[in-house]
């Protein structure tokens, strides 16, 4: 008789909520005082209190040309007096000005180097003037004893062809601009460079996720590296409108289209904002002219924000009915996961790899004939994954170091994310699918994401909010306690392997001897990060010897321990990216001595052995705790010696 497969296998299909329809406007926007009528001003950058831009005012020179019946472009600065009133607007740099076009313009963080557009021929003739072929290229000019040097074409301009628009990222590593160069998707592409710490590496082209067969310019590049740009064949509002972009896992995402406030039906370009994008400034002809506009972004809110839900493929499975047979004959219980994996037993765990179909059969078999089963049963089913956006980002990481959050993916049905918002403590102020910080305090940690769909035909755009929780610990020690999985904890899932028992320990430790010998029990953490494969590999090398103590005498590593230690080397052999960290507690019995002192010479010991025996042992980090450390959950006793222990702390990018 065949019997029923029970185990606590709910398949709920969970969706995330989807936030009322709303038309609520993303910015404030209005025309910068210092803005003309008769005049255009575009392409702005920030300079000091103020901000540069390109504009065909006059600019007092002896001589002003004409093209398409405008006058050529100066670079001209201004500053804000207060909130309402600016500086007169002014000549930028006399000595960077020529008779052509000059700008846009970008400087390093020191603000010491610009980075600008102008035409390559600036000699005063009159078959300059009308010569489409002087095309823009690239210059580079540095601030040294009050004025700036003469300047010095970018290494790759073509005076063939035009490269302009230049944008330096704010660590000044990578250097963006536009160009109608050969080899592109269409009219003008976007590239950039990386600095070497020698000269700038050949131009790269972003590829068609950004560029299209008409044309993108204007880059800018946000602290946080969102690039935005202009273009016309993404589609949008009309003509050029301004999008930005963002590199998430090497790879640029679709463009995100910035809203109606900021783009309208005519040319909208050259945006630059603050390191929150928060607010800033922007150019657009909506008005007849090129005109720059200031902008704030309204703070933006959620009706309701949900717990991101974790994905759980693991599950127990028992026999319902085994007390049937365990009361007449001795069974064996195989379960058949597929893939040639069997475990035994009454009640059996297993972790499936994720979403699927799947077929999980149950034999029942007399132990002392194996051949002959006495009942079996089978269920199939499918495993789904919850419908909502999900963040990636560990669950528990260390103060002060970088944490990225960025958008793992989106599963709602029917919903198409345009747009991301982050708020990290102060409101949905950052944008964009990724972001970071830096966390100096431990504790726990709420990080909300925002999710805006597409606009349908009457502006209204549906909200999605989900949050993660993510706790923040001073050192790895105190992480792994209280977040690692341990080995045991990983038994209950991998096929069966059997735990070999520690040899008998004849020489006991006298609690009054001086002797420098010491019995730690060995604890085993894996932190999260760490791939599956990479645990399986840990787990099948270290899990059997998990039972054995470590011995250390003296200076040196006992004969037994010295195998369980060569286990851990082979891992770090085949795995370069696998680092330990290794803590050490000890407390004043088995040996004389202050206990954190003994605690890091004990450390010592173990770090000259892996010395010996690991070709990269900076992988691996040492610390001695003394008694300091205590287990977590277990009080101390009289016998405090239940404190004392070894911990191996496996993960990537541990040591810093």
């Amino acid at each position: 008789m065949a019997k029923a497969i029970t185990y606590p296998l709910f398949i709920i299909l969970m969706t995330a909520a989807l936030g009322a329809l709303a038309q609520s406007k993303g910015f404030r926007v209005e025309r910068a005082v210092f803005s003309t009528q008769g005049y255009d001003e575009f392409s702005p950058a920030y300079y000091k209190e103020g901000l540069v831009f390109c504009s065909n005012l006059k600019n007092n020179t002896l001589i002003n040309y004409q093209q398409q019946n405008k006058n050529l472009s100066s670079v001209f600065y201004t500053m804000a007096k207060d909130s309402v009133q600016w500086e007169p607007v002014k000549l930028w740099a006399e000595e960077l000005t020529s008779h052509f076009n000059d700008g846009p313009v970008s400087f390093n963080r020191e603000q010491n180097q610009v980075y600008f557009s102008r035409n390559n021929v600036l000699k005063v003739q009159a078959k300059n003037l009308a010569d489409s072929s002087n095309n823009l290229g690239i210059y580079i000019s540095e601030f040294k004893n009050g004025r700036w040097t003469t300047p010095q074409v970018f290494a790759h301009s073509d005076k063939r062809y035009n490269y302009f628009s230049p944008a330096l990222s704010s660590d000044g590593k990578k250097l963006y601009f536009a160009s109608d160069k050969p080899g592109g998707y269409g009219g003008t592409d976007l590239y950039y460079c990386e600095w070497n710490q020698q000269q700038w590496d050949e131009p790269v082209n972003l590829g068609p996720a950004v560029n299209t067969v008409l044309n993108e310019v204007f880059p800018f590049v946000d602290p946080s590296n969102k690039l935005f740009f202009a273009s016309d064949g993404h589609g949008g509002l009309g003509k050029k409108d301004i999008f930005y972009t963002q590199q998430v896992n090497g790879q640029w995402i679709a463009p995100i289209h910035l809203d109606a406030e900021i783009n309208s039906p005519h040319d909208d370009f050259g945006l630059i904002c603050d390191s929150s994008f928060s607010s800033g400034y922007f150019s657009s002809n909506r008005l007849g002219s090129d005109d720059i506009f200031h902008f704030q972004v309204n703070p933006m809110t959620f009706e309701r924000c949900d717990s991101m839900l974790i994905n759980n493929y693991c599950y127990a499975f028992s026999d319902e009915q085994q007390a049937t047979y365990n009361d007449t004959i001795p069974v064996d219980y195989v379960w058949d996961f597929g893939n040639g994996i069997i475990k035994k037993g009454v009640k059996v765990y297993y972790c499936f790899p994720g979403p699927g179909n799947y077929k999980v059969m149950l034999q029942i078999r007399d132990s002392l004939q194996t051949d002959s089963i006495m009942g079996q049963s089978s269920y199939e089913f499918t495993l789904e994954e919850i419908k909502q956006a999900y963040i990636e980002a560990p669950n528990a990481a260390l103060t002060g170091q970088e944490i990225t959050f960025s958008v793992d993916k989106n599963t709602i049905p029917g919903f198409i994310s345009e747009d991301y918002l982050w708020n990290l403590g102060s409101g949905f102020t950052i944008r964009g699918p990724a972001t970071s910080r830096i966390y100096t305090t431990q504790g726990t940690y709420k990080v909300q994401l925002g999710l805006l769909s597409k606009a349908d035909s009457t502006g209204n755009r549906q909200k999605v909010c989900v949050f993660k929780k993510i706790q923040l610990f001073d050192d790895l020690q105190a992480l792994a306690t209280h977040t690692a999985r341990t080995l045991d904890y990983w038994a209950r899932y991998y096929p069966e392997i059997i735990k070999m028992e520690p040899a008998e320990i004849t020489q006991q430790i006298n609690t009054e001897s001086t002797d420098e010998r010491i019995i730690l029990p060995a604890w085993y953490y894996l932190l999260e990060g760490l791939s599956d494969t990479q645990q399986a590999q840990l787990f099948q090398k270290l899990y059997p010897l998990s039972s054995w103590p470590l011995q250390l005498n003296g200076t040196s590593v006992d004969t037994t321990s010295q195998l369980i230690l060569s286990k851990i080397v082979d891992v770090l052999k085949q795995n370069a990216d696998i680092e330990l960290y290794i803590a050490i507690h000890t407390t004043s019995k088995g040996f004389a001595g202050v206990n954190k002192t003994v605690s890091e010479s004990w450390a010592e010991t173990l770090k000259a052995y892996f010395e010996q025996t690991l070709f990269v042992s900076e992988r691996i980090k040492y610390e001695g705790f003394g008694e300091s450390r205590p287990l977590p959950n277990k009080e101390i006793a009289t016998d405090s010696s239940v404190h004392q222990r070894i911990e191996f702390i496996f993960g990537n990018m541990l040591i810093r």
